[in-house]
């Protein structure tokens, strides 16, 4: 599946792990999760680049301003975003955006998780971002990817610093923020072809 644009993304509901369930199962894994979630990683462009929208003194719970001020309106939240994304066309129109929504429904932008990971990387204002919450989690991550799941191909996500804080992220600027998705980009594909791979090699077992 290859969405087009914003507008499709919040108008489907389909999950990415429910889209590839056929081949969660294959790859034998447990608790599967999104790697980079759509949601998280567009409300941080909509940040960038529309900061005059949100509260000051941001750290990472950022809320929507109107006349009196900051509100309780969370730019994570679903409502907020899927209410109001047609108004953010500088996010929406980036053709990396466009790459990004491409490759969502990719195997290579899923991967196993611990049991409430999912749920906890949601509600952690970490904006879904795996730098940030294997950074975090550094020994949850070091087990689980170090012992019992060894071929996620995760590498490009640990060995990187750019992206390891909801702080550097809110801090990028709009070219930054671009090359933050090409690289997530990358990461999905350099991932997919790997995972597919191990996919074909099971599929000839069969």
């Amino acid at each position: 599946m290859k969405l087009q644009s914003v507008e499709e993304f919040f108008h489907k509901r389909e999950t990415v792990e429910k889209y590839n369930v056929d081949k969660i199962i294959k790859l034998n894994w447990e608790c599967p999760d999104v790697l980079f979630s759509f949601r998280g990683v567009y409300a941080i462009g909509v940040f960038i680049y529309y900061r005059q929208l949100f509260g000051d003194n941001v750290k990472t719970d950022i809320k929507v301003k109107d006349e009196k001020g900051a509100t309780r309106q969370r730019l994570y939240s679903d409502k907020f975003l899927s209410e109001n994304y047609p108004q953010f066309s500088d996010v929406n129109d980036l053709p990396e955006i466009k790459g990004f929504l491409e490759h969502y429904y990719d195997i290579g932008n899923i991967i196993p998780t611990w049991p409430g990971a999912n749920i906890n990387r949601g509600m952690a204002h970490c904006y879904d971002i795996p730098n940030v919450y294997y950074k975090r989690h550094a020994k949850f991550t070091k087990l689980v990817y170090g012992s019992i799941y060894r071929s996620v191909f995760i590498e490009e996500i640990l060995e990187n610093d750019k992206y390891d804080t909801v702080e550097k992220l809110l801090k990028l600027k709009p070219e930054q923020y671009v090359k933050f998705l090409e690289y997530i980009v990358d990461v999905i594909i350099n991932r997919n072809k790997q995972l597919q791979d191990i996919l074909q090699e099971e599929n000839g077992h069969e």
